[in-house]
């Protein structure tokens, strides 16, 4: 049985669909249809192909390309970018409560070109850990696009007293573009940091929320 998530089959005839002689008999099906064999019935449920591991959202980074999550994820700490990619939050979470590093959920260093968009408008990038930092992206050098997501450091805390936590932060000539998105900051003056005597630049153009 093949599974169809769209597209049209054409010159396909149901009454007749050996594939070869003494082939069993091939059917398509859509996607959470069933299809009846030998009096059994198959239903159709094809992978999403969405990542819902922190070691697939790693090995999909290293890919490159568009990742997409399929579920929360826990990355522990930093995702680093060298390469260009786009991650899709896709109505969920990531986070790292454990991390002592401090480098943030993504780290994008030189040759990186991540971009951050939510197709269904309730993902969410918590840098809230276990340190000092408690960074949500650093664009250590790399380039970051923000399209879309709730990217927040609220309920950070430190044993400085608690009165600096980047939310976005860009040094080594790092870029940020700012397109959309909301960005909560448990320090709401330093929720967008640029590095004293940095090359790089912020660019805001539209965002929900600042605080």
């Amino acid at each position: 049985i093949f599974g169809c998530k769209g597209g049209r089959v054409k010159y396909y005839k149901h009454a007749i669909r050996e594939t070869e002689p003494g082939v069993e008999y091939t059917n398509f099906v859509a996607e959470g249809y069933r299809s009846v064999l030998n009096g059994e019935y198959y239903e159709v449920s094809l992978p999403s192909g969405d990542v819902t591991t922190i070691a697939e959202l790693r090995a999909a980074i290293t890919a490159g390309g568009t990742v997409v999550l399929g579920g929360d994820i826990d990355v522990g700490t930093a995702v680093s970018v060298n390469n260009t990619v786009t991650v899709d939050l896709n109505g969920y979470t990531l986070s790292a409560p454990s991390d002592t590093a401090g480098d943030g959920i993504f780290m994008v260093v030189s040759g990186g070109n991540l971009t951050i968009k939510d197709s269904k408008g309730s993902g969410t990038v918590n840098g809230v850990g276990n340190n000092n930092w408690n960074m949500v992206v650093w664009a250590k050098g790399g380039n970051v696009i923000i399209e879309g997501g709730t990217f927040t450091n609220v309920g950070a805390t430190d044993d400085k007293g608690g009165t600096h936590f980047d939310v976005i932060y860009s040094s080594g000539g790092g870029n940020v573009e700012i397109k959309g998105g909301t960005f909560e900051g448990q320090t709401p003056k330093w929720t967008l940091n640029l590095k004293d005597d940095s090359d790089g630049k912020f660019v805001v153009k539209g965002a929900t929320k600042f605080w």
